[in-house]
């Protein structure tokens, strides 16, 4: 038998922000994590004209979900984002009454849509290997989304 309780996900709603230029990724929802004996399922959710575009693929070199901290969260905390379909991504945040878990864990989104990929933005410049593209250092930054573990 399994111990842990189903609890209600926190959703997070994804939009295109079209007044900027380029267009960037909106992400809105309560990001605030207490604490539980059970993980606490995240998921993300494309809305608008998202609605028409899919995550970027999880094995890509610049993936649908990408923690921005360095080094990332321990498994342990989070397990492996998974896609639910094409408009739908989800996580499961375990942090526990025992503690360990706390912190600001900062990520990054992408999504596809007619042939064009789309991303959160940064709020500060990501340095990249120039080499391999794919290969890049990542940091904190302060204005991204984030998940709070409390």
């Amino acid at each position: 038998m399994n111990d842990e309780t189903t609890i209600a996900s926190i959703d997070f709603l994804l939009s295109l922000d079209t007044s900027t230029t380029p267009y960037v990724l909106t992400v809105t929802g309560n990001n605030k994590v207490g604490k539980s004996n059970n993980k606490q399922p995240l998921t993300w959710k494309l809305d608008g004209a998202l609605k028409h575009g899919e995550f970027v693929g999880m094995d890509d070199c610049r993936p649908g979900f990408e923690w921005l901290n360095w080094p990332p969260p321990d498994p342990a905390i989070f397990d492996k984002a998974q896609p639910q379909g094409k408009d739908k991504l989800a996580i499961n945040d375990t942090n526990p009454i025992t503690g360990g878990s706390e912190g600001r864990w900062y990520y990054k989104l992408r999504v596809l849509l007619n042939g064009q990929i789309y991303e959160t933005p940064l709020t500060a410049p990501e340095p990249v290997d120039v080499d391999d593209p794919c290969t890049s250092k990542r940091m904190m930054v302060g204005n991204n989304p984030v998940i709070i573990n409390r």
